[in-house]
């Protein structure tokens, strides 16, 4: 039996006040593989108050599930990266994430600017064992995966665009810290994910030579 995964999503808007609303969805996934059968309500939650003209502030919580694992390794170019899917002995990762930001349009329009902080924290994860880099050359390959893994993912996000005139083009920066924890990793101590960037700086300019 291949697994297959169904789900349904709804979401609904409330209008506190014209500065105040609010966006609530559910998305509800039911996953099959073989005998294993899971089904994780997924809620999530956005809150957006206009406290000035074309400003804003928003909080948002989301829970999500994911009933495929990804399993890779930085130190061979064979078997890089496998995705397992979600079964009795790999249960499907969990996270929640919360975020509380602002955003504003400056000057009619011509600016606007974004600002994110972020905090979110996983749990069910999975990864290689220690001394393990594939699942090659062991029909036992189960033994080789380390579960119950946490993690933990948190920083601030800053956007700024300049969008109207000849000349357009944004600068983006990002702080992060991801990490993770396994009982049989690192002496079950928390370690740097390997994906970790701390500093991340992206920039974009163009240039209308005309209006075509």
């Amino acid at each position: 039996m291949r697994p297959m995964e169904h789900a349904v999503f709804i979401n609904s808007s409330l209008d506190f006040s014209t500065k105040c609303n609010a966006q609530l969805g559910l998305r509800y996934a039911f996953f099959m593989n073989e005998a294993f059968i899971s089904a994780e309500p997924e809620p999530r939650l956005g809150l957006y108050y206009e406290f000035l003209p074309k400003k804003r502030l928003n909080l948002s919580y989301t829970r999500m599930v994911q009933n495929a694992h990804l399993l890779y390794n930085s130190g061979s170019f064979l078997n890089n990266e496998i995705w397992i899917p979600a079964s009795k002995v790999f249960q499907p990762s969990l996270a929640n994430q919360y975020s509380a930001g602002f955003s504003g349009l400056f000057n009619k329009g011509s600016y606007s600017c974004e600002l994110t902080f972020f905090y979110k924290e996983m749990s069910r994860l999975v990864t290689y064992k220690e001394g393990y880099v594939s699942m090659l050359g062991d029909e036992n390959w189960q033994s080789k995966i380390e579960t119950k893994g946490t993690g933990i993912s948190k920083g601030m996000e800053v956007l700024f665009k300049k969008n109207s005139g000849d000349f357009k083009g944004h600068i983006a920066y990002t702080y992060s810290m991801t990490s993770r924890k396994f009982e049989g990793i690192n002496g079950g101590k928390t370690f740097a994910f390997d994906f970790d960037r701390p500093h991340n700086l992206v920039t974009s300019i163009s240039y209308d030579f005309n209006p075509k």
